[in-house]
This record gives structure tokens, sequence and C-alpha cells, in this order.
């Protein structure tokens, strides 16, 4: 009866430390707001799309407010950077900037690192935008290139708001 019990807890054991697959959820192409998310993405060494939403279209007298979360854990060097860029249709949302300023996260040691980053994009101002489906993109990247393969969770929440 005592090895029953232990043979049980051994494979219980096991079963716990298989590790989780990526997991992402979307709301699809909506009319107003999106919203998408994943867990257990890995950290790249270059600029890579971690998550997209998109909107039907876009519309004047409307302004575009993105709010995203990246956090990376369980890092296990120190000097891990993690660097997110926010775009939609190609186009860098503001603050503007390739990287938007404030959106680096160092690591001195190791721990974990977790950033929310705000943007925005006034559409009066990009008429390219208007009629057309509005894609958001979120790309990560750890430009140090330290943290490469952690796991990150990320998400992302895309409004059309009228002015």
């Amino acid at each position: 009866m005592y090895r029953t019990r232990l043979s049980l807890v051994a494979v219980i054991c096991t079963a716990i430390t298989v590790p989780v697959p990526v997991l992402a959820a979307s709301t699809g192409v909506t009319r107003n707001a999106a919203f998408s998310s994943i867990a257990g993405a890995t950290l790249p060494a270059t600029p890579t799309v971690l998550l997209t939403a998109g909107l039907r279209k876009g519309k004047p007298r409307r302004a575009l407010e993105v709010v995203s979360t990246v956090s990376a854990s369980f890092v296990t060097s120190p000097g891990v950077a993690l660097s997110t860029d926010l775009s939609v249709n190609g186009v860098s949302l503001e603050p503007a900037g390739s990287l938007i300023p404030g959106t680096t996260c160092s690591i001195a040691v190791i721990g974990s690192c977790a950033m929310t980053v705000m943007g925005w994009l006034d559409l009066d101002a990009h008429p390219e935008l208007w009629g057309v489906p509005l894609t958001v993109i979120l790309q990560v990247v750890d430009p140090t290139g330290a943290g490469v393969g952690a796991p990150i969770d990320a998400t992302l929440s895309v409004k059309l708001v009228k002015k």
C-alpha cells in the first residue's frame, strides 16, 4: 500500500512539471474595441510580432487608444531588457518613435520584468486610415539578447473612441 501511494505522488509531480503550451486569445476583428492576449510565448532576439488586434475600419473624428502589457518572468540571466513597439497599419502610435520612450525595462538582477504601455493615434491626422480595416501590432524584442527564450505573457487592448 505504501508503494502505491508513493508511485501516485511521483506521477502527479511529473504531470505538474510538463510545460504549458502557448495560449492565445482574441476577440477577432470588431467594430469599436478589440482585445488580444498570449501566455507562454518566448522572448525573441529580433523584433517579432507578438500580438495583433483588428478593428473593422477607421473613422474621422476618432482616436485610437491602445494599451499593452508585457511581462517576462523566471529570467535566468541579468541584463535582460524588454522593448516594445506599437503600430497600426504601419503607422507608429504616439508618443512618436520606433521604440516608445520609457518602454524598455531592464533587469539588473535575476527576476521578472513587466511594463504597461499606452499609445494613441488621432485618425483625423491620418485620413489614409479612414474606411479601411485597422490592424494594431505589438512587437517585442530583447535588444541585449540576454533573456532570449524567457517566458513572456502579453495583453493588447484597442479602442476606437470619439474625440
